[in-house]
């Protein structure tokens, strides 16, 4: 076995030097940096700043920037501060380095899709806590408490964030909003730092389109082949009806063993790409794993999961090797995905996240939403949406990329900070789950006509949206999350 087929599209920054043969790397600071060989990176020096961004980054107002473009640009920032707010503008996965008076700082993608891992000592981080371990010694979290959470069958399966802590003493994970602050040994919130200004409808979908339509058109521009699964769901359907006007582009869903002929996700999309005259096709994959494939996908990837490992090293390993995915992950944190219950509890978050049955679980969602409630209510943000954003589906689809980037690469066109706060500016009536109508108007726009075939249509959906709209669904809500 290769050793760059370990660990692939992943990096680590140690402040010792490591034996990785194969790998590209550069000292930043008094740190070593390796990359895989099929992760990109650029490393620029700037008049106040220095800056390295391991990933890509693409730019909606510039779509023939490359990566070299965007770092240069970053690297002329006049502090740590313009950099970030210059960041809010890409959509990307990337981890980005820079280095001023101050010292070492590490900044992550909107919703930290490109995962790093930290030592508390501040002298070690990785894209997976495998990573650290294949050279560093690690020992397992001492509370029962988070070894029976983390140990769970629920943890196994959503694979989200409670907390910024992990399952290894003394390793930490680094929360989408926050910057560690490397040479002072902290970490720092960064975002929120000024309210969302409440936006009318249209002016929020006349905001949205050129970000999507331009983040598109920069990943076509920089990638030969392009491949978006389309499904039944809201977020697909934007990307899809955002990337009409590319030349080429494959649309296509996989044909899943327990998906019957009549699956939403196989009948919905065939209708769709029909109406816009685009052709779209069915891929079925073998649920037989090259078991060398299979041991590479497990030592790579911390709690790598069985039941996507054959969709992931079969299905994508064998059709899209040499392309970019783009899905519709994380605009589901635009979508209000838990509505607005307010004054909720940790046992409340916890019974929203399916582990209300964890003591450790509770504590730690307590800690979160008594700490930053009243500055997301400060900014005009929901504290659901922010635990949706922070610790449910971001840190989820993150674990669920980095899968796939043993196989090939995937990106998410949402991720994206200035497209999700215009998203969020719009009225909540606005961004139900089940009907969002900022997403409609956005796909209308993009398809020339109203596409009103159904979304995600099962009998479950219909009756929450019934109990919406007769104003109960809120209160229902409420009690369940109290008594199951």
């Amino acid at each position: 076995m290769m050793e760059t087929e370990l660990f692939n599209r992943q990096y680590i920054i140690s402040k010792k030097e490591l034996a990785l043969d194969g790998w590209k790397q550069f000292l930043f600071d008094n740190y070593h940096v390796y990359v895989h060989p099929n992760l990109d990176y650029v490393h620029q020096d700037g008049k106040h700043l220095s800056v390295a961004v391991l990933g890509y980054l693409f730019d909606y107002r510039n779509t023939k920037y490359t990566n070299e473009n965007i770092v240069k640009e970053l690297s002329e920032s006049a502090d740590v501060e313009d950099l970030m707010r210059q960041l809010d503008q890409y959509c990307g996965h990337f981890i980005v380095l820079c280095k001023d008076a101050a010292g070492v700082k590490i900044i992550p993608d909107a919703c930290a899709q490109r995962i790093l891992y930290y030592k508390n000592s501040f002298d070690v981080f990785a894209s997976q806590v495998k990573l650290i371990e294949h050279f560093f010694p690690l020992e397992d979290v001492v509370d029962p408490e988070a070894k029976a959470f983390f140990n769970s069958s629920v943890y196994k399966y959503r694979l989200y964030a409670i907390s910024n802590k992990t399952w290894k003493q003394g390793i930490f994970r680094l929360m989408a909003n926050s910057y560690l602050d490397v040479t002072a040994c902290k970490v720092v919130r960064f975002f929120p730092v000024r309210p969302i200004q409440r936006q009318a409808l249209q002016d929020v979908v006349e905001q949205v389109i050129p970000m999507f339509k331009g983040y598109i058109e920069a990943i076509a521009k920089r990638y030969k082949k392009v491949v978006i699964p389309v499904t039944a769901g809201f977020d697909s359907r934007m990307v899809f009806a955002a990337s009409l006007g590319l030349k080429e582009c494959t649309y296509f869903i996989y044909k899943h063993p327990s998906f019957k002929e009549n699956h939403p996700d196989l009948v919905i999309p065939k209708k769709l790409t029909e109406l816009v005259g685009k052709s779209f096709q069915v891929f079925r994959y073998s649920s037989e794993v090259d078991p060398i494939l299979k041991e590479v996908y497990k030592n790579s990837v911390d709690y790598a999961r069985d039941r996507t490992a054959a969709m992931i090293l079969s299905g994508n390993g064998t059709y899209f090797k040499d392309a970019i995915m783009l899905n519709g992950n994380l605009g589901e944190i635009a979508r209000s995905y838990y509505n607005y219950t307010e004054n909720v509890s940790g046992r409340e978050l916890a019974a929203l996240m399916e582990c209300r049955n964890y003591p450790y679980a509770v504590r730690e969602l307590q800690a979160w939403y008594d700490t930053n409630r009243p500055l997301f209510k400060a900014n005009h943000l929901n504290a659901l949406d922010m635990l949706f954003w922070e610790l449910d589906w971001g840190p989820s689809t993150a674990q669920s990329k980095q899968e796939c980037w043993i196989a090939s690469e995937v990106c998410s066109p949402f991720n994206s900070r200035i497209m999700l706060t215009t998203l969020l500016s719009a009225d909540a009536k606005y961004r139900v789950k089940e009907s969002c109508r900022v997403f409609r108007e956005v796909i209308n726009h993009f398809a020339g006509k109203t596409i009103d075939l159904p979304v995600n249509p099962t009998g479950k959906h219909k009756i929450i949206a019934m109990m919406k709209w007769l104003g109960i669904y809120l209160p229902y809500r409420k009690f369940r999350m109290n008594v199951r």
